[in-house]
């Protein structure tokens, strides 16, 4: 076995592990409480918050339809990319970030599509979802996090300062470029300008705010919460995923989301239960994307492109015109 195979097995081990142990140890310190604890489970409000979760994943796959539309390349439907995105989000639990990019190109081949351009697209929808995430975090939870300045008057036009660079058309085609670089591929074009890149960062906030709302009906149904608190949900929800994102060696996040999710919770909800919640939370996350994906297996058929440039579902339906040739589809 290689040396650094080795060292990331330990990474995974070591990163999952200590926010397993902070979990653990938190519920461990705190279990008087956490018995005591006036817990209430409202199973339909909890149904609800599951579905409206698994609603965030089909935005986000509309958010991938917009970003691939700004492609040089012909639209592609979104029932395609939402089947796509559902089924590779199962990669998400092997460590290392990159295997659910490597399902989207498996799948899309599958589908006559480009791997490379899906991929990239993907990534560029990925890019602005996790800039937003930070945007929202920073902004909600300014007085929380260390390195954020907590007045308004610095943050948010920081957060603006940020979201404009981040976007900028020309920071993208740099990111493409250096994405064709390393991987010794052809540079692919990214035609938007600066009004792709406002609607796309409108709709990634967007998507951060219809998770915080799932997230919040997802805790009330389990703890009495105010709806005021439904903002700072939102933003611990954002900052607690960008964290389990950051964890590269963590499937998934797993260990690190929860560890920063029961952290920042603390204000809100006593320690004991706010690791309890925390942990609920990623039980609740599998149970919406099963959801989306069972539903997507069963409602959505897969569509292939044929040579002549339709579009062929499993029963040999009809056709119509898809977005790729058979020649770059791999």
């Amino acid at each position: 076995m290689k040396l650094a195979t080795v060292a990331r097995r330990a990474a995974t081990v070591l990163v999952v592990g200590a926010g397993v142990a902070f979990l653990a140890l938190t519920i461990r310190r705190n279990w008087t409480d956490i018995a005591a604890y006036e817990w209430e489970a409202r199973w339909g409000q909890l149904s609800v918050s599951i579905a409206a979760l698994a609603g965030t994943y089909a935005w986000a796959a509309f958010i991938w339809k917009r970003v691939l539309a700004r492609f040089a390349t012909a639209p592609t439907g979104f029932s395609t990319l939402l089947r796509i995105s559902l089924v590779s989000r199962i990669a998400r639990f092997i460590p290392g970030k990159v295997w659910q990019f490597v399902a989207v190109g498996q799948l899309s081949a599958r589908s006559g599509l480009s791997p490379r351009v899906m991929v990239s697209s993907m990534l560029v929808q990925a890019g602005f979802i996790l800039l937003s995430g930070i945007i929202t975090a920073s902004v909600i939870l300014a007085e929380l996090i260390p390195a954020v300045p907590s007045d308004p008057t610095v943050v948010l036009p920081a957060a603006v300062a940020l979201a404009l660079v981040g976007s900028h058309p020309r920071i993208i085609g740099l990111c493409l470029a250096l994405l064709s670089k390393v991987a010794r591929r052809e540079t692919i074009a990214w035609t938007g300008g600066w009004r792709a890149s406002a609607e796309l960062m409108l709709l990634s906030l967007v998507h951060w705010a219809m998770n915080g709302i799932a997230f919040y009906l997802f805790a009330d149904a389990i703890v009495r919460l105010e709806l005021p608190d439904i903002l700072p949900l939102t933003g611990i929800y954002a900052f607690a995923f960008i964290a389990g994102y950051v964890a590269f060696v963590a499937p998934a996040g797993i260990g690190v989301r929860e560890a920063t999710m029961a952290s920042l919770l603390r204000p809100l909800i006593p320690s004991g239960a706010a690791a309890i919640v925390a942990i609920a939370a990623r039980l609740w996350t599998i149970a919406a994307e099963l959801l989306g994906v069972v539903l997507v297996l069963l409602f959505v058929p897969e569509r292939r492109i044929d040579g002549r440039g339709g579009v062929t579902e499993g029963d040999g339906g009809h056709s119509r015109a898809g977005p790729e040739g058979p020649g770059d589809g791999g």
